[in-house]
């Protein structure tokens, strides 16, 4: 009986991790544990370069619900427009807690009107898909 209540065990702390579906998803919090400062690991995508892009916020895209953030817009200093999209089912996969702070981190950095930098992941023919990885306070 002994060494099933160990295999049990051992099956209940494995599978205890909440970010087994993808553990590159990390958030930081300021100091005081009240604000976003830094998301990184939002994108999931093999094979893909890793690149950074800047802009200006022009447009938001929203789920149906009005409340996951699917795309955005970002406008740069010389007009040229480009679509940043937002791996929404690789933020789900997390735990609850996680999908919270990254939920926060992306409505307190990505606004409308707003000049952002972030890390993107450039996937498929020639990068043209455009997914975020990474943002943080500047």
């Amino acid at each position: 009986m002994k060494p099933m209540i160990l295999i049990v065990a051992s099956l209940f702390v494995v599978g205890a991790s909440p970010l087994a579906a993808d553990d590159r998803l990390r958030y930081k919090l300021n100091d005081a544990r009240t604000k976003v400062v830094a998301l990184t690991g939002l994108g999931s995508g093999d094979p893909c370069l890793q690149d950074k892009t800047s802009g200006k916020v022009v447009s938001m895209q929203y789920a149906a619900n009005g409340i996951v953030l699917e795309a955005f817009a970002l406008e740069g200093k010389d007009g040229s427009r480009e679509l940043v999209n937002v791996d929404v089912e690789n933020i789900r996969s997390a735990d609850m807690v996680t999908i919270g702070w990254v939920k926060m981190g992306l409505e307190q950095f990505i606004r409308k009107g707003k000049r952002i930098s972030v890390g993107v992941l450039r996937c498929g023919a020639a990068g043209r898909f455009t997914v975020l990885d990474s943002i943080g306070l500047n």
